[in-house]
């Protein structure tokens, strides 16, 4: 086998089960280059084959996967996917500028609820104030009509007393 190969195809090669080949890989990932081929399936590079037979054979010795993994190590090189970490950065920041997205969409409809409350509080302050200009216009009328009708009560007073000296100068 050469080149680039599926889980299964690997599998068939080694005759061991698909899903034990795939456990491998995800397991032991940092040794498994892979490409994506038409957005659907990874291949793996043949050097694979290799290393899942070794980790086949060290379990059937009954190593643990951190055992496993310190051989591989020693064995085989360390793949840094430097791409995938890239991307997971990338995501990363998309996840955070959504996060601030949604974060600012919710203090901005806050805000909204704070504007339209402020406005309605406004109007009640507006009707507020027209209700007092118009109850100190009536204030400001009744003091005249009082001041007007305590002239008038003076000046009948006055006609009062003024008649009453009249009759007694009549009377006397």
């Amino acid at each position: 086998m050469e080149g680039w190969y599926t889980i299964n195809q690997i599998a068939k090669e080694l005759n061991i089960p698909e899903t034990t080949a795939r456990r491998y890989t995800v397991t032991f990932k940092e040794f498994f280059p892979s490409k994506t081929f038409g957005g659907r399936y990874d291949k793996y590079h043949e050097k694979a084959i290799t290393i899942i037979a070794t980790i086949y054979d060290l379990y059937a010795q009954n190593k643990k996967a951190e055992e496993i993994r310190e051989h591989l190590k020693a064995e085989y090189p360390v793949i840094i996917d430097i791409e995938a970490d890239r991307e997971s950065e990338e995501a990363k920041r998309g996840l955070k500028l959504l996060d601030t997205r949604k974060e600012l969409i919710d203090s901005i409809k806050r805000q909204n609820e704070l504007f339209e409350r402020n406005i309605n509080a406004l109007e009640v302050v507006d009707k507020l104030v027209n209700v007092v200009n118009t109850q100190q216009q009536e204030i400001r009328e009744l003091k005249e009509l009082i001041h007007h009708h305590t002239t008038t009560l003076e000046n009948i007073s006055n006609m009062r007393e003024n008649k009453k000296g009249l009759w007694r100068s009549l009377f006397k």
